[in-house]
């Protein structure tokens, strides 16, 4: 005789058994269910049922790490002290809900609604919140590093006292976001493909570097949501001739040792009241490079160029050099160092300025050296 196929009632009628004997119970036993029980189509009211309708389900140091969740009715439902690392939460309903002191690395929430819940002191470092719609949502003092926050709205957001530590946010939504004390920085404004596709690779998986296409990093989620704009809309480029702009485009090489350097002159230029754009590739050559580096050039004030070891620098500076007689270029070059063969044939062109030389190991007024010759 055949057995009759579970239903996902019958499948999480296990699992919502041993949650309703409290948290101790469901650590300790949670083993019994597998490395990821499965929890899919949950209702947490429906598994917390009470007659009082402003009795929420409250939970207190649930571990709920690897949990298979997804699609299900997490609203109003209040999370305390709880860990959800790695936990698949997609096409979930989390209106409402409340998380406070939450570990929520590595979880994937794509395409779920998180709108008007609450977040505060919540980890959702290298987590995936693609496609969320997070309207008045507050994440307060949570931390993002790493996370995958492309095409998510975040429409009257409030991230005050939050990272975003280089988070993807290509495609983010971000009117009226508050962003009080926030640490934005390195923000991956361009879109991933492989990331959509395959989701997170390996750290150091050469394969996926040499496939991922240009890397654009901003300091905020509204200079990511302009250059995005930008990017993708020619007529938006027609309005930025008659903004006085203060982009300033950097080129370089973003190995460990060139980057430190980049983020330096980054960061100096900010406090002077530049928005500094990282153009990061070590890719092959193509239309659509070379179509982004020359858009951001002619947002630019001016560009600087570190020609220090330099691999697509070159190609870089020969789109943007000679088409582009308005845009001051600075080449900069580390102490010891010497330019590339070719670089003298950009030398003739007047508004290349002369090359400054940076010691190693201090370029505490690089920046101030850069703005004196490129826009002084």
């Amino acid at each position: 005789m055949r057995r009759r196929p579970q239903s996902d009632e019958d499948r999480i009628r296990p699992a919502v058994e041993l949650l309703r004997r409290g948290a101790e119970a469901w650590n300790a036993e949670r083993g019994s269910l597998g490395t990821e029980p499965y929890m899919a189509g949950l209702s947490f009211m429906d598994a917390f049922p009470s007659d009082d309708p402003y009795d929420l389900p409250s939970l207190y140091g649930y571990d709920f790490s690897n949990c298979f969740l997804m699609s299900s009715t997490i609203r109003n439902a209040w999370f305390v002290d709880c860990k959800l690392d790695g936990a698949k939460i997609t096409h979930s309903d989390l209106v409402d809900a409340g998380f406070e002191r939450c570990s929520l690395v590595g979880a994937r929430l794509g395409n779920s609604v998180l709108s008007r819940a609450f977040f505060e002191d919540c980890s959702f470092d290298r987590a995936r919140l693609a496609y969320c719609a997070a309207r008045e949502t507050t994440f307060s003092r949570c931390s993002f590093a790493g996370a995958d926050l492309s095409h998510m709205s975040l429409v009257r957001a409030n991230l005050s006292g939050s990272s975003l530590v280089g988070a993807y946010v290509y495609g983010v939504s971000a009117w009226d976001v508050t962003t009080e004390q926030t640490h934005q920085r390195e923000l991956i404004a361009t879109r991933d493909e492989w990331r959509e596709r395959y989701g997170e690779p390996e750290e150091e998986d050469e394969f996926y570097k040499s496939q991922r296409g240009p890397v654009v990093t901003v300091g905020s989620l509204e200079v990511a949501q302009f250059i995005n704009l930008l990017l993708s809309n020619p007529k938006v480029r027609d309005v930025i001739d008659t903004i006085t702009s203060r982009v300033v485009l950097v080129l370089g090489r973003f190995t460990a040792e060139r980057k430190a350097v980049l983020d330096r002159i980054r960061d100096d230029l900010s406090c002077l009241g530049y928005v500094p754009v990282l153009f990061d590739f070590d890719g092959p050559e193509s239309r659509d490079v070379t179509e982004t580096v020359s858009t951001l050039a002619h947002l630019a004030r001016f560009v600087v160029a570190d020609i220090t070891e330099p691999r697509s620098v070159p190609q870089e500076l020969t789109t943007i050099v000679p088409h582009l007689p308005s845009v001051p270029i600075q080449p900069i070059i580390a102490e010891g160092h010497h330019p590339y063969g070719m670089f003298e044939h950009f030398e003739r062109y007047q508004w290349v300025r002369p090359i400054l030389v940076y010691s190693q190991d201090g370029y505490d007024s690089l920046a101030e050296r850069i703005v004196e010759s490129a826009d002084g």
